[in-house]
């Protein structure tokens, strides 16, 4: 297989183009007193340096001796330190267009494989006038100038080389004619114009007047040259950054115009002393996502913003548990039908391309099968299709995914072992989504998505045990509310079957006249009438307690001990779900697993010893009621003895006990009366309370989904799907009509109109009209017309009830819909191939938020003008946030992406002349800078770069992609 040492792509690593060496031809302020003892001290200092250096630009003005000193030095292990890449930097200063200008600095970094030609093809061909004479770059020339300019013949060669680099400086033009003659020469180097010397490189010291937009004609002509000459800036400022990538002062287009193209910005330590080495100013690195190789460093000038940063940390780094970081075959012993070898698969975009039946789809099915196969298996029952891949039928096959954290799951491990997600959209799922389902699907789906994002699971379920707990409220207040309605009916007819209470008032005040008459007339003294009214009071404040008493009395004994045991019973019920719950938690925890339970058991016969005391106490307290009876009924004997001599007095003795049978009778009736009224009084507040908790538990409900939908539209990370491309989601509270019609409206006689009985809350169908604004006041106002029915003229069908319509009438129709839209267009209004790509954007945006998505040609049904215009600048900010694995035939999917990975796939016998190595299915990677061809490699995968594989693959070879250009005109 492939030696590629860069088989995981495109990542970010640490890249210092800028820096020089001990006989630096300028500013030579490294550590010693002569040449070799610089050389010692700043070699130990690059071998002790404890950051990762994956590639440097070694530097001097004019020169590149000190280049192949430092690679001689790694070359003989003399330098230890591990840098994959070092390239020639020569600095040269450009001669300005008018005598008065200062020089311009630019930096030619060329490729180290043409390292061997440049002072040939570039120093030596170099031209620089003076005194007549056209001086070279070449050492002897340089020598020769200085000697001349500084009129000294005496001079040192070094002093000699160090005067002349001080004078020399070259024009655009010169270079432009020697780029001409040499395209070679040109195609191996990077021009890179300094941009400021406060941020690693010098050169240009102020730039503001193009920054700022003022006319580019009135810019020194040299600087013109300048920046349409060069292809990249050496500058650590965040304003040039922005403004060379086409984001700042001036737009895209006019940069562009100003300069040869959008341009990234690379730093330096631009080290001349052994402190500097590697170490810019404020630690602002500059890191490089790709290859530490040339071809990788070119990639920069495709994607200045994305693949160039300058900044202390590594940029765009995910968890180690969210990233997949590689996968492998595991066959049987013997079995050649995959290489064991492992695929390494990158933290962003790993694009999996191959020809047809080449082992594309069938690596990404095993990789998704190996995390989450209870998704895989639900997808693809969903699609109806069978995946059809066998090999796991022989128990002796296996996969392997390896995380970044070193965790490993294998296909053969059970999947309740495996806890990490992923998104899994098999080909043509987007395609099934588009046209298969409708409002209902879709909803079902955006819920699904949403769900997967922690932030709102959690928000959710806080929200849903709200809801849970306002519908038990509204469903007791419901219960209570028809309880006491006819707790209330029941005292009404009981007080009226004991009749009218101001006649007997009346009555009781006629008899206790006739008994004062007896009084009177039996020789009462003023004396003995207050006597005995005084007696009569004490006796029947005693009359009235031993009533209380004996209710106390009947409460203790049944009530309340029945209370305690529902109590006891509800307690234990809760603990025995609680402990089932709270147990499942354990499970991988034997130890506690075990004792967990038999904890809750034991806390629970503590309860059950506690109610028994309660209990136990309620029946000592029925005793101490018992003996307050008992002296209650001794306190009214006494009254009763103290009495009788006054009643003695009365002659007619058969009037007397008449009248107070009558009296005690009659006033027994109104004190039970009075108790009933009290009791009617009470009920009637608890009633009216009820109902006040029912309208305002709908109120609560209703808020409670309004928090979701706020929630959902006020934050962008749920209903921004894209900005850019006005992909909105917009979550609105819903009303089920139908079911809402089902449950309540079936119980109440149509033969009139529901808005006549109920108001214009009802359309002329008989349909409830659904405000959100308004809905609790008009559910209110229909609960008060249920409850008076005749006052509306509301009849009831068969097994209609004013209970059960309210009931109905409070159940939870609401939920949460949705609306997804591109400009303002809904998706369901949307041809299939653009709904799929706004669908595909939506599962991109929303779910498994953080874990790798896994995606098996999503461009089916999408042309190609769509995938370039709409698809691959989401896919592009994406790959950022989360891992994509992707399965593709689409070139606009591969290349504009920017795919850090590219998985090559070939199946043994597919096409003609593309044999494997050793292996019917192979795999290789790495990069779309990672070019050669080497046509001795055994194995077709390792005859050639990603980059040819790429062109091969998806543009039909690089012949066919050259006749398609020119039948365009593309170059024209």
């Amino acid at each position: 297989m492939s030696a590629n040492p860069y088989s995981k792509g495109s990542q970010w690593r640490r890249w210092d183009l800028h820096v020089h060496t001990p006989g630096t031809k300028k500013n030579d302020q490294f550590e010693g007193s002569s040449i070799e003892e610089k050389w010692t001290n700043y070699i130990n200092n690059i071998n002790s340096y404890a950051g990762e250096i994956s590639a440097i630009g070694i530097t001097d003005y004019t020169c590149i001796e000190n280049y192949f000193k430092f690679k001689e030095l790694m070359a003989d292990g003399t330098i230890t330190k591990q840098i994959p890449l070092v390239i020639p930097n020569i600095e040269l200063r450009i001669l300005p267009a008018t005598g008065s200008a200062t020089p311009i600095n630019i930096h030619c970094l060329f490729n180290p494989s043409f390292d061997h030609k440049i002072k040939e093809r570039f120093l030596h061909r170099l031209k620089f006038d003076y005194r007549s004479r056209i001086y070279s770059a070449s050492k002897t020339d340089l020598i020769d100038l200085g000697k001349s300019y500084k009129n000294d013949q005496s001079l040192t060669d070094d002093n000699a080389v160090e005067e002349a680099i001080k004078q020399y400086t070259v024009s655009v033009t010169d270079l432009r004619i020697l780029f001409k003659d040499d395209p070679e020469l040109r195609s191996n180097l990077l021009i890179v114009v300094a941009n400021s010397s406060k941020d690693g490189a010098s050169g240009l010291r102020d730039h503001s007047e193009l920054i700022e937009g003022v006319q580019f004609a009135a810019l020194d002509a040299t600087r013109q040259a300048i920046y349409q000459f060069s292809e990249a800036i050496f500058s650590g400022s965040d304003k040039d950054v922005k403004y060379f990538a086409g984001i700042g002062a001036d737009s895209a287009k006019e940069v562009k115009r100003k300069c040869l193209g959008l341009m990234p910005c690379y730093h330096g330590s631009d080290a001349h002393d052994n402190a500097k080495i590697f170490e810019p100013d404020l630690k602002r690195y500059c890191w490089i996502k790709s290859d530490p190789t040339f071809n990788g460093l070119r990639q920069t000038l495709y994607e200045p913003t994305t693949r160039v940063r300058i900044q202390e940390d590594e940029p765009e780094v995910k968890k180690d548990y969210l990233v997949i970081d590689e996968v492998k075959f595991v066959p049987a012993s013997g079995d050649k039908t995959f290489s064991p070898d492992a695929i390494a698969v990158n933290d962003k975009l790993n694009a999996i391309i191959g020809g047809k039946s080449s082992g594309k789809s069938l690596l990404l099915y095993y990789i998704a099968k190996t995390i989450d196969p209870v998704q895989v298996k639900r997808k693809l029952e969903e699609l109806e299709i069978e995946a059809g891949y066998t090999f796991d039928n022989n128990p002796a096959f296996d996969f392997e995914v390896k995380w970044c954290d070193g965790v490993v799951y294998k296909l053969r491990q059970v999947a309740g072992e495996k806890s990490r997600q992923i998104t899994y959209i098999p080909q043509m799922y987007i395609n099934f989504l588009a046209e298969k389902r409708g409002k209902e699907g879709l909803k079902t789906l955006i819920q699904s998505f949403l769900e997967e994002k922690d932030s709102f699971a959690a928000f959710l379920k806080e929200l849903q045990k709200e809801q849970d707990e306002i519908k038990v409220d509204l469903n007791t207040a419901i219960t209570q509310f028809f309880q006491l309605k006819g707790n209330y009916a029941r005292i009404t007819e009981e007080i009226r079957g004991k009749g009218d209470k101001s006649a007997r008032l009346r009555n009781i005040e006629e008899k206790n006249n006739e008994l004062a008459g007896l009084r009177s007339i039996a020789g009462f003294t003023e004396e003995d009438e207050q006597k005995f009214d005084q007696l009569e009071k004490n006796k029947k404040i005693h009359q009235d307690r031993l009533t209380s008493l004996q209710q106390l009395k009947t409460a203790y004994q049944t009530e309340y001990p029945a209370e305690l045991q529902r109590l006891r019973a509800g307690v234990e019920t809760s603990l025995d779900n609680y402990a089932r719950l709270a147990s499942a938690k354990f499970l991988l925890h034997p130890f506690i697993g075990q004792r967990f339970p038999s904890q809750i058991n034991a806390d629970k016969e503590q309860i059950n010893a506690a109610f028994k005391t309660l209990v136990e106490q309620a029946q000592k307290f029925d005793l101490k009621i018992d003996r307050l009876i008992g002296l209650t009924n001794d306190k009214i004997n006494q009254y009763n003895g103290s009495i009788q001599p006054y009643l003695d007095k009365i002659s007619n003795r058969t009037k007397l006990q008449s009248l107070q049978l009558e009296i005690a009778t009659e006033q027994t009736v109104v004190e039970q009366i009075n108790e009933l009224e009290q009791s009617l009084a009470a009920t009637q507040i608890a009633i009216t309370e009820e109902y006040n908790k029912i309208n305002t538990a709908n109120v609560k409900l209703l808020t409670s989904y309004n928090k979701i939908v706020d929630e959902i539209n006020s934050n962008p990370e749920y209903s921004e799907i894209s900005i850019e491309k006005k992909i909105k989601l917009k979550a609105y509270l819903d009303f089920d009509t139908q079911r809402f019609a089902a449950a309540c409206t079936t119980f109440i006689n149509k033969q009139s109109y529901f808005s006549n009985m109920f108001g214009t809350y009802f359309d002329g169908s008989n349909n409830y009209v659904f405000d959100k604004d308004t809905h609790a006041a008009n559910f209110k106002e229909i609960f008060d017309k249920v409850l008076e029915p005749s006052a509306s003229n509301i009849r009831f069908n068969q097994g209609g009830t004013i209970q059960n319509v309210t009931t109905s009438l409070f159940e939870d129709y609401f939920s949460v819909d949705y609306e997804l839209s591109q400009d303002e267009e809904d998706i369901l209004r949307m041809s299939p191939g653009k709904k799929g790509m706004i669908l595909l954007f939506l599962i991109l945006h929303l779910s498994n938020a953080d874990y790798p998505i896994l995606i098996d040609q999503p461009e089916d049904n999408l042309d190609n003008r769509t995938v370039y215009t709409e698809l691959k600048d989401f896919i592009k900010q994406k790959k950022i946030e989360r891992q994509i694995i992707i399965v593709t035939h689409n070139a606009n999917i591969v290349v504009p992406t920017d795919a850090e990975n590219v998985i090559v796939a070939n199946q043994k016998g597919q096409d003609a002349g593309k044999d494997n190595a050793a292996y019917r299915f192979e795999y290789i990677s790495g990069s779309l800078e990672n070019t050669f061809r080497s046509a001795s490699n055994t194995g077709i995968l390792n005859q050639m770069g990603i980059k040819e594989h790429v062109c091969e693959i998806l543009e039909g070879g690089e012949t066919a992609f050259i006749e398609r250009e020119r039948r365009y005109s593309l170059n024209e």
